[in-house]
C-alpha cells in the first residue's frame, strides 16, 4: 500500500533499490478519502507500476476481495 506519505514513500524507496519486481496499491474509499494523487507522484518518481483500487465505504472491511482484482491505471 503506498499512501504517498512518509512512511509509504520511505518503504517503497528502500524497497526498489533491492526489488524491482515492486507495484504500488492505492485503496481509494469513494465518498471518503482518496490519497491517489500523491501516491502516484511518488510511483512515478520511483518508476514503480502502480494500481489504484476504488471500493464502497461499505466495503472497506474485506480487502481480501478487493485487492484479488479490480487493477486500474
Amino acid at each position: 500500500m503506498l499512501s504517498g506519505g512518509l512512511d509509504s514513500t520511505l518503504l517503497a524507496a528502500l524497497i526498489t533499490r533491492y526489488n524491482e519486481n515492486l507495484t504500488a496499491i492505492n485503496l481509494a474509499i469513494l465518498n471518503l478519502y482518496s490519497e491517489y494523487e500523491n501516491a502516484h507522484k511518488i510511483a512515478e518518481y520511483l518508476n514503480i507500476p502502480h494500481n489504484k483500487t476504488r471500493i464502497q465505504s461499505k466495503e472497506r472491511r474485506d480487502t481480501r476481495k478487493i485487492f484479488r482484482g479490480n487493477k486500474q491505471h
